[in-house]
């Protein structure tokens, strides 16, 4: 049975800061429902398995995103919106879901802020595009662009030939890894391909796809690079973008799905996925309150990166937190932000050892876990029987 999508769409907050965020009238929610059929959608950012940022989604395509996950999508007009799980069918029925007046950012439809109608969203234009003299590739343009170059084998000179007209430049390159100046004296056009030659007798190739007007919007430059094969630039802008809008959030799952019957001799793991790089801290709770702390084994380890699974526990560890609980249930609860909290967190926190942490640990995490809006926190649940 699929799942209502009006049961499982949530509604971002207006986009903060310099962004400019508007929602659209309802006169105007019909309209753009109707255009949401016929688009396709790229993911910005998820929690849930199987996508990564940049990948394209069919309007008729299926979405599958369990309970708890969440998948960030970007539409071709520049609106921005959540799916929170659980949901199961096409993208097209999801976008279908109207936005409801005055709904106050609460779950029921699609959030219409617009990033597309502001460059300020991702900063497109005067951007200094930065290449790799060993890797060259295909690069897109703003007509305000600028180009440096760089040299990570720290060559000491380049020769760039313009494989069409012949002209070249010898460039001295900066050392420690800076950057250097594209040569004015060689003028990039659309479509320029020049070849790269640095001393060690190391060459590659480059090509340019230049705008034919100055782009205004992140939507377009967005459009532009797709459109232009600069797929480095895609994936980079995607994930810029995917940073600085998308809020931090984790999800939490095992081998055994979310709720777990915990029964002698059952191997398990779990896993925790990030939607953006951050800082994960996880522990058990048993039927007495008490906390024991299961990652990391030490703060070095509480790195996550982004749409990765890690395992947070599994194999020796898994035993002994079985032996540990006594029957009922009980939960594994992870904490994730984007940056790290350890310093924050009590002591005992730091390091696990799947030991319960003192009271005082205790209130102390409870009392920061209420008082911040800066974790994410996702869990599961355990249940013994004998």
């Amino acid at each position: 049975m699929r799942s209502d999508p009006r049961r499982s769409l949530k509604i971002l907050a207006p986009l903060a800061g310099p962004l400019t965020a508007m929602v659209l009238a309802l006169a105007a929610t019909a309209a753009f429902g109707q255009r949401a059929l016929g688009e396709e959608a790229i993911v910005l950012a998820s929690t849930a398995p199987g996508y990564q940022t940049g990948k394209l989604l069919e309007e008729k395509g299926p979405v599958s995103v369990p309970e708890e996950a969440s998948l960030s999508l970007l539409f071709a007009d520049g609106r921005m919106a959540t799916l929170i799980g659980p949901y199961n069918g096409p993208l097209a029925d999801a976008a279908m879901v109207e936005l409801a007046a005055g709904n106050g950012g609460q779950a029921g439809g699609w959030d219409y802020s617009a990033i597309g109608g502001t460059r300020s969203a991702v900063d497109t234009g005067g951007k200094v595009v930065r290449i790799d003299l060993e890797t060259g590739g295909k690069f897109c343009l703003d007509r305000r662009s600028g180009v440096a170059l760089s040299s990570r084998s720290g060559a000491d000179m380049a020769i760039i030939e313009n494989t069409e007209t012949g002209e070249a430049e010898r460039l001295p390159l900066e050392s420690g890894g800076r950057s250097t100046a594209w040569p004015y004296a060689l003028s990039i056009e659309d479509e320029a391909r020049f070849r790269m030659l640095l001393d060690g007798g190391h060459e590659a190739e480059l090509e340019f796809a230049l705008a034919p007007r100055s782009i205004d919007s992140f939507s377009e430059w967005l459009a532009f690079l797709r459109a232009s094969d600069c797929n480095q630039q895609w994936q980079e802008e995607l994930e810029t973008a995917r940073d600085r809008l998308v809020p931090f959030a984790i999800f939490m799952t095992s081998n055994h799905g979310r709720l777990i019957d915990l029964r002698q001799g059952l191997s398990l793991s779990l896993y925790v996925r990030a939607n953006r790089d951050g800082y994960v801290y996880c522990y058990a709770e048993d039927q007495a309150g008490s906390l024991l702390p299961v990652f990391p084994r030490s703060t070095r380890d509480a790195a996550i990166e982004a749409e990765q699974f890690i395992t947070v526990m599994s194999g020796s560890d898994a035993v002994r937190l079985a032996g540990t609980l006594s029957r009922g249930e009980h939960s594994v609860q992870c904490v994730g932000a984007q940056r790290d909290p350890g310093r924050a967190l009590p002591p005992s926190f730091r390091e696990a050892d799947l030991n319960p942490v003192p009271e005082t640990a205790r209130t102390q995490m409870l009392a920061l876990l209420q008082g911040s809006d800066q974790f994410a926190i996702a869990h599961l649940t355990l249940r013994k029987s004998d």
